[in-house]
This record gives structure tokens, sequence and C-alpha cells, in this order.
């Protein structure tokens, strides 16, 4: 079978490797017909102008390519609970910044997320700042407003063994959540639950809503500018990983 009749119904990708004078390609066939192998690497080297074709198992390529997702995701769910576990979240000061970096980033980005919402759903300007930017901004302000009361200690009943003795709840963070948004309310159904995640003193996986690009791109580029990156990661990975 000769490249000119591969190339009619293959795929062509095309990597250069190194300093070596040869080429790897792959074709991948777009109809997954069986005439010819799914995947073939074709060698080709300049020198001696040959060429080898080598079958490769089905898969391969994205095997490799999920692995190293996996791995990218465990080693960020390792830094994310290694800060919290460093108690970096615990404290009230913490918790008023990352909130304020929030109204910071809805005040200074209002008209990047109001496009953004108009090219995945149309939204108009209105619609758009009423039920998702502004009602963002003042869920952000709302917290930070009672804050210091969801902090403070509560006083417990009492029972014989701890009569004489002070007795009180005090509220402790969780560790790390997982924020996963929907695509109809790509901002605030993404975003709202982070408030009051950062509130409770939680590091957090914020994942945006794949069905809405232009919205998730915006979240994935604002959000560390604005929030402690140590604590916080915006996740654009697939289902399985949600």
């Amino acid at each position: 079978m000769s490249i000119s009749n591969l190339r009619r119904s293959l795929i062509f990708r095309r990597r250069l490797l190194g300093d070596n004078d040869s080429t790897t390609a792959s074709y991948q066939s777009r109809s997954g017909r069986t005439a010819v192998p799914a995947l073939l690497e074709i060698e080709y080297t300049e020198e001696s102008s040959q060429v080898t074709l080598t079958s490769v198992e089905d898969g391969t390529t994205e095997d490799r390519l999920e692995h190293e997702m996996e791995n990218d995701y465990a080693s960020m769910l390792k830094g994310l609970r290694a800060s919290f576990g460093s108690g970096r979240t615990k404290t009230l000061e913490w918790r008023v910044r990352q909130l304020q970096g929030l109204i910071r980033m809805y005040d200074e980005n209002t008209s990047a997320f109001v496009m953004a919402l108009h090219k995945d759903l149309r939204k108009p300007r209105m619609e758009a700042l009423g039920s998702e930017v502004d009602f963002l901004k003042n869920d952000a302000l709302s917290c930070l407003r009672d804050i210091k009361e969801w902090m403070a200690p509560r006083p417990a009943r009492k029972n014989t063994v701890s009569l004489l003795d002070r007795v009180e709840t005090r509220p402790e963070p969780y560790g790390v959540a997982l924020i996963i948004g929907a695509w109809n309310y790509p901002l605030h159904l993404t975003l709202a639950p982070l408030s009051g995640a950062i509130a409770a003193g939680n590091c957090a996986v914020v994942k945006p809503s794949e069905i809405s690009p232009h919205t998730a791109k915006a979240v994935e580029e604002l959000l560390p500018k604005y929030l402690d990156p140590l604590c916080f990661k915006v996740s654009q990975y697939g289902v399985k990983y949600s």
C-alpha cells in the first residue's frame, strides 16, 4: 500500500524528533474501516529515503494522554490538600482577602464576562448582569458581611460531666471542595458555590461546563489572578474527572 493511497483516507499528523534526521507521522482512519490498520506509525529517513510502516495498537496515543491527565489531576489534588493541611485557609483575614478578590474580579472584568455569556448563550447584557455577574458580586458581599458571625463559636448544651466547663461548637472547614458548573448559567452556578466554600475556609477545584466554552475559558484565565493559586484551581478535564 502506497503512502499516496493512505493520504486520501487517513488523517496526517507529523512531529519532528529532536536532532534526528527522521520524521515520525501517524495515520489514523477517518471511517474506522478494517481494510487498513486503525493506527500506523510511519518513519521516513531523509538520508536513505526509506519509508517504514509499523502497525500500532488502537488507543495507544489516547491511553498515554489519559495517563498524563490522571497524573496531572492527582498532582493538583495533592497540592490542594497540602495547602489545606497547612492551615492557611482557617484565618478570618485569609477568607476576607479571597472574597475581596472575587469582588474585584467581577468589577474589573464585567465586560469580559458579559461578552463570554453572549457568545455561549446569546444572553443580552441586562440578563447577564442581573442573573450572573451582579448576582455573584452581591453574593460575595453578603458573605463578607456575615462571615464573622459564621466563624464565631456557638454555646453548646452542657451535661453533668461538663457542668463546670466552657462548652462550645466551633465551625470547621471541610477540606477540598469540587464545584461543577452547569451550561445554562455557566457563571452563576459555577462561582456562587465558590463564595460559600471560601467563607467556610475550604480549598476548591472549580470545573466550568465545557458546553459553555467561552465562559469556561474566562473563568480559567481570570480566577487565578484574584484568588490564592495554592488553594484554588480551575479544571478543564472531562466528565470522568468530575
